[in-house]
């Protein structure tokens, strides 16, 4: 596994085609549920930390800023990004351009929802591609509100690092994806806006969601969502302490997200297994 979505995103069909069919054996982040496809049969499936999200996880808890004072913006907005021409067995998972209204028009009622609550937003695209896709609508959110309360990152690349996060608390991802994946395993405030526009979970993963959703991670609609980030906005260390909160996290992060300050140690043990 080398990102997110896998195991608990339905419908990965370039994984399904390109990756589990040409395995004997597959290394997940902590999952081990497949498509019940006969071919699958003989595809054993091997959880163990990722070595990633492992050292990512390193990596953060050195350099994640305080957030027990205010910053310049409450959010910072990442959301996915879209393509003029999909790979080829993408199935129904996934950036599609026959969904670009739609996309632009979630991101659009995210930003207004927010900004017109009183919480400010700073919106990174996801890449120079979707920006450029979906410029209309990223050119009316810049034209209708002041940049102290939205405003858009010029520089675009992927990922965000050090720096974005000296400017907001709070993560938002319009997708359980692989940044998701990373702020979560390591302890980073943030969220998901998910419609399940392009995509949605698996049947077996619908529980964990759902936990996920009563703690006020995962969010279907604006109104849970703008709710949920006003109680961030004022209690922000008693947020992230919650005891069940941290539960379901680290419920979630075991089953798709598992780290371990030793994971090297668990690498080896398993191909010293298979010599």
């Amino acid at each position: 596994q080398h990102g997110g979505y896998y195991g608990y995103i339905s419908d990965m069909h370039q994984a399904v085609e390109y990756e589990y069919m040409l395995s004997d054996i597959f290394i997940s982040w902590g999952w081990d549920e497949l498509p019940k496809y006969k071919r699958f049969k003989d595809l054993k499936v091997v959880k163990l930390p990722s070595p990633w999200l492992s050292e990512r996880k390193k990596y953060w808890k050195k350099v994640v800023p305080s957030f027990s004072s205010r910053k310049q913006y409450d959010v910072l907005y990442m959301p996915g990004g879209n393509v003029r021409f999909p790979r080829s067995l993408r199935g129904s998972s996934g950036p599609r351009i026959d969904l670009i209204h739609k996309m632009s028009l979630e991101i659009k009622d995210a930003v207004k929802s927010l900004v017109e609550n009183d919480i400010k937003v700073l919106l990174k695209p996801y890449n120079y591609q979707s920006m450029v896709l979906m410029s209309n609508m990223f050119s009316s959110l810049s034209k209708k509100y002041d940049e102290k309360k939205y405003k858009v990152i010029k520089k675009i690349d992927k990922g965000f690092d050090e720096e974005l996060l000296k400017h907001s608390n709070l993560i938002l991802w319009n997708q359980p994806g692989t940044g998701f994946l990373e702020c979560i395993s390591a302890q980073i405030p943030t969220m998901v806006f998910w419609t399940r526009l392009s995509t949605e979970e698996e049947g077996w993963a619908r529980d964990i969601f759902e936990k996920l959703e009563k703690v006020g991670i995962v969010h279907s609609n604006t109104t849970t969502l703008v709710k949920e980030i006003k109680i961030f906005k004022k209690y922000p260390k008693k947020w992230v302490s919650d005891p069940e909160r941290v539960s379901t996290i680290n419920e979630f992060c075991f089953q798709y997200a598992r780290t371990d300050k030793n994971w090297e140690k668990k690498w080896k043990d398993f191909f010293l297994s298979i010599n």
